[in-house]
């Protein structure tokens, strides 16, 4: 899977967060010389994410969610079956006989 768009992208936000936090501590907060060019100079990782470790629960995380969906669905159409059939069925259980 190609993620270097999503590296740079990262890379590009965190570096936007590191400026905002050297000015504010530029205004605010009366650092020494030193102290700011410490700030300024912080660069992020190279690699901030293991994305085949990502996707792998992404993934595991989609189907778990399309099987709670289809688990919702399944027992919305149940119940309207079972309110449909209700009134025929009167006592009757609406389960299949198991089997010998």
């Amino acid at each position: 899977m190609n993620t270097e768009h999503l590296d740079l992208l990262l890379e590009r936000g965190m570096g936007a967060i590191r400026n905002s936090i050297v000015d504010h501590v530029a205004q605010h907060c009366q650092p020494t010389d030193d102290e700011l060019s410490a700030l300024s100079q912080w660069s992020p990782l190279a690699c901030i994410f293991d994305w085949n470790l990502a996707m792998k629960y992404i993934c595991k995380a989609a189907l778990q969610d399309r099987y709670d969906r289809y688990c919702q669905w399944h027992d919305a159409i149940k119940c309207s079956v079972d309110e449909i059939t209700e009134p025929e069925n009167q006592g009757e259980s609406n389960k299949r006989p198991k089997r010998a």
